[in-house]
């Protein structure tokens, strides 16, 4: 078992993600397995530099009118599962609010 996140901790990560910048593995293959053993790592940093990347990635395609594979897709939702449970419980919102927190948290501190 690991200890909860504090509050402090999560905005650190948050204020962190954009820092490092990550390219999409081409063959599904290789980026399925990579990305099942940041799931299983269970280091919540990667986990959500995990997300960032299907998130951006599933921004490029709607460009091009395509779909993330379903397997991405299941893969973003238990990694969002994973983290937002977490947060929410240590932030005090529901999860379905995590998104939207952590997107204003990257604009503020975007503006300064």
């Amino acid at each position: 078992m690991r200890r909860i996140l504090s509050p402090e901790e999560i905005y650190a990560m948050i204020a962190s993600i954009t820092e490092k910048d990550t390219s999409w593995i081409e063959n599904d293959k290789e980026r399925q397995q990579i990305f099942r053993n940041i799931l299983s790592s269970g280091d919540r940093m990667q986990v959500m530099r995990l997300i960032r990347l299907i998130y951006l990635h599933q921004k490029s395609l709607q460009g091009t009118g395509k779909k993330l594979h379903l397997t991405d897709e299941r893969i973003m939702k238990e990694a969002e599962e994973i983290l937002y449970d977490e947060f929410a419980y240590v932030l005090n919102i529901r999860p379905s609010q995590v998104t939207d927190f952590i997107a204003r948290q990257i604009q503020l501190k975007e503006k300064f």
